[in-house]
């Protein structure tokens, strides 16, 4: 006697090649990608605000020096300016050079605001003297300078009375 057994095994498919496995996997791999995505667009946000916030304080910070820079600017251009209405003043008035050579034009054009250049007439009675000269240095050292030259020339020509430097001397070297 044969007994046959027949035994109907069935072997369930693994979940892993379940739909509703394969779903999830695709849905929960959706989910981390997006939150990876919002977490670097959070931290590059922040990022950004804290540039925006950098750049607004050295912005600030700039803006502060420039307003100071210009602030000395303008009182240094004030200065140079009064120095030379100083300088003009003490040029050759424009009628006594007119008595003394009546066809006369000056052209002065110095290269800065105040300069080395300047020109200095005089009359001692049949004598006439002029003089055009450029004194060591530019800007202020130069206006200065000329000045300095100025005076000179009013001290040895109309206080010491040296009109003839070949033959007046004598105090001087």
């Amino acid at each position: 006697m044969e007994i046959l057994l027949t035994v109907k095994i069935s072997v369930a498919k693994p979940f892993w090649k379940e739909w509703w496995f394969i779903v999830t996997l695709g849905a929960v791999i959706v989910l981390i990608i997006v939150f990876i995505v919002k977490m670097r667009e959070r931290r590059h946000l922040r990022y950004q605000k804290e540039l925006e916030h950098q750049l607004a304080l050295r912005t600030k910070e700039v803006v502060h020096q420039k307003e100071e820079i210009e602030e000395i600017n303008k009182d240094l251009t004030d200065s140079i300016n009064y120095a030379k209405r100083i300088q003009t003043a003490i040029l050759p008035e424009e009628d006594e050079f007119d008595k003394m050579f009546p066809k006369n034009f000056v052209v002065y054009k110095p290269k800065d605001i105040v300069s080395g250049d300047f020109y200095w007439a005089r009359k001692f009675g049949n004598l006439q003297l002029i003089v055009c000269a450029d004194c060591t240095g530019h800007g202020v050292p130069g206006g200065f300078m000329s000045m300095i030259g100025m005076m000179l020339l009013n001290e040895a020509c109309v206080l010491k009375n040296i009109l003839d430097p070949w033959r007046d001397t004598e105090g001087y070297g």
